[in-house]
C-alpha cells in the first residue's frame, strides 16, 4: 500500500554549487542538476539482497559533497564524503520495533548523525541525532483518518525536527 504514495522521483535536496540540488528516483538512480556533482547510483537491480526496498528519502552532507539515501525498509546508503552511521536494514519491517516503512530522513546540521521517520510518524536516530520523540500512535485517532507522515526537517541548530503529514500538516 505505501508504495502508492510515491512517484518515480522520490526525493530531492540541495547539492554543492551555486543552485544545484539532486533527485533521486525509488530504483536508487541519482540525478545532479545545477552545481552539484552526482557522486553515485545504487547499482544493484530493486529487489536484490544488496538493495531490497526503493529509496525513499534523500540528505545532503553540510558541505554538500555527498548524500545519505534510504530504503524503505531503513536501509541506509552513502556516497561522497557522506558517512555511515547506522540503519534499520536487519531489523523485520512489521516488528514492533520497526512497524512502519521509512518515507524520509535528515541529516543533523553538522553531518554527524541522521533522522529517518516512517509513515506512521516513527523517528529513529543514528549518529549525533538525538532523539526528540515521534508521533507514532498519535496519528491514530488525533488526526483524520488516513493521515500519514510524508517527511522530515530538522531545526536549523538541530536540537529538534518537523514531520509533515500528506495534508501539509506539520509536528514537533
Amino acid at each position: 500500500v505505501a508504495q502508492l504514495l510515491y512517484s518515480k522521483r522520490t526525493n530531492a535536496c540541495r547539492g554543492e554549487g551555486a543552485g544545484g540540488y539532486w533527485q533521486v528516483s525509488s530504483d536508487g538512480q541519482v540525478f545532479a542538476f545545477g552545481g552539484a556533482q552526482n557522486y553515485g547510483s545504487i547499482q544493484a537491480p530493486l529487489g536484490s539482497p544488496q538493495f531490497p526496498a526503493p529509496i525513499r528519502g534523500m540528505a545532503s552532507t553540510p558541505d554538500g559533497k555527498g548524500y545519505w539515501l534510504v530504503g524503505a525498509n531503513g536501509s541506509v546508503y552513502t556516497f561522497g564524503d557522506a558517512t555511515y552511521y547506522g540503519s534499520l536494514g536487519n531489523v523485520p519491517l512489521g516488528s514492533p520495533q520497526f512497524p512502519s516503512p521509512i518515507v524520509g530522513m535528515a541529516a543533523t546540521p553538522d553531518g554527524g548523525g541522521y533522522w529517518l521517520v516512517g509513515l506512521n510518524g516513527s523517528v529513529y536516530n543514528f549518529g549525533d541525532a538525538t532523539y526528540y520523540g515521534s508521533e507514532a500512535g498519535d496519528l491514530n485517532g488525533t488526526y483524520p483518518s488516513g493521515t500519514y507522515i510524508t517527511g522530515i526537517a530538522p531545526t536549523p541548530d538541530g536540537q529538534g525536527y518537523w514531520l509533515v503529514d500528506n495534508t501539509g500538516t506539520s509536528h514537533n
